[in-house]
């Protein structure tokens, strides 16, 4: 393990500074300020406003809903007419 450590040192010495072209550093900053576009204020305003009414009804439904909803629902009558025995437990006890 030691001769491999002394020779990536080794390489690592052989590495020269390279001198870099003049404003570089302001180019990279100018193509990174073209590239970001802000989002605007009224998109992140629907976004939040579409998320708060997403949970809202959900909460509605949730709190809404009864077991006698499922018991009475299409899927369930049809189950019960051919003798299926319509139970969302996924396993016996």
């Amino acid at each position: 393990m030691k001769k491999e450590d002394l020779y990536i040192e080794d390489l690592l010495g052989q590495i020269e500074r390279v001198d870099t072209p003049p404003f570089l550093f302001t180019r990279i900053e100018a193509k990174i300020d073209a590239e970001a576009q802000p989002i605007h204020s009224q998109w992140s305003m629907a976004l939040v406003a579409m998320g708060v009414l997403t949970i809202m009804l959900n909460i509605f439904v949730v709190l809404n809903s009864n077991d006698t909803d499922l018991e009475n629902s299409n899927a369930s009558s049809i189950a019960m007419s051919l003798d299926i025995n319509p139970s969302y437990q996924l396993y016996n006890d």
